[in-house]
């Protein structure tokens, strides 16, 4: 294991209701890259992102074997073991999903939620906070005069950077992305990918995505998934 490998996987099997959708995954990948999983529909490329913040057991039936270590502070943790709580692992690999997900409340406060829940901020520094958050994802100018609005009110791909801005919040060093651009048009897909090329100086970014240009554009390293196993493609 290389000292600037970010993720590893050993003999990763998942499968559903008895049923094995992804075996024999052996991976070592670097921090700091896009890496890209590319493959048919149906092969399991969701089901492999949610390994990593371990949201397939929301759902229950599913069961998860071998080894899947992350560093977090220089150390290799195995984020199925006690070493890491759940919620934290879940606020350290944030996840961006296909179709945008805004919370049904005002733009401001789609962002400033997890410091309301915390509580104790001053409103000024929360102000700030939120603003530094929506700069980041180049959408503060468009939304300035509308932060009081229905975040849901927002174009498709002003949503999915203001869910990626409340992703942010937590500082996650590892960005799951499953097919962002997807329900966009070309000019937000644009700036998402942008965005995505920006987070890589702070982030490990995964990312899920049919569009082989997309992937070409994005992209490090590109597995592909298929019958059930991983392979480098490129």
């Amino acid at each position: 294991m290389q000292d600037n490998t970010k993720i590893f996987t050993e003999g990763v099997r998942f499968s559903y209701q008895n049923k094995v959708v992804l075996e024999d995954i052996n991976l070592s990948l670097p921090e700091n890259n896009i890496i890209a999983v590319t493959g048919p529909s149906g092969t399991g490329k969701s089901t492999f992102l949610s390994i990593f913040n371990r949201l397939w057991e929301e759902n229950g039936g599913g069961d998860c074997e071998g080894q899947v270590m992350v560093r977090f502070n220089e150390k290799m943790v195995n984020i199925y073991g006690t070493e890491i709580p759940v919620a934290q692992l879940r606020r350290l690999i944030g996840m961006v999903f296909q179709a945008p997900n805004p919370l049904p409340m005002t733009v401001f406060k789609n962002i400033a939620f997890p410091f309301i829940l915390q509580g104790g901020m001053k409103k000024e520094e929360m102000a700030e906070k939120v603003e530094i958050m929506l700069r980041r994802v180049h959408l503060f100018d468009e939304v300035k005069d509308r932060l009081t609005s229905d975040a849901r009110n927002l174009s498709g791909g002003q949503q999915q950077r203001l869910c990626i801005a409340r992703t942010l919040i937590s500082d996650p060093e590892i960005i799951l992305l499953d097919e962002p651009t997807s329900s966009l048009d070309g000019k937000a897909c644009e700036k998402i990918e942008e965005l995505i090329r920006e987070l890589r100086e702070n982030c490990t970014l995964l990312l899920v995505s049919h569009y082989q240009d997309q992937v070409q554009r994005l992209a490090d390293q590109v597995y592909e998934l298929e019958n059930r196993r991983l392979r480098r493609v490129s």
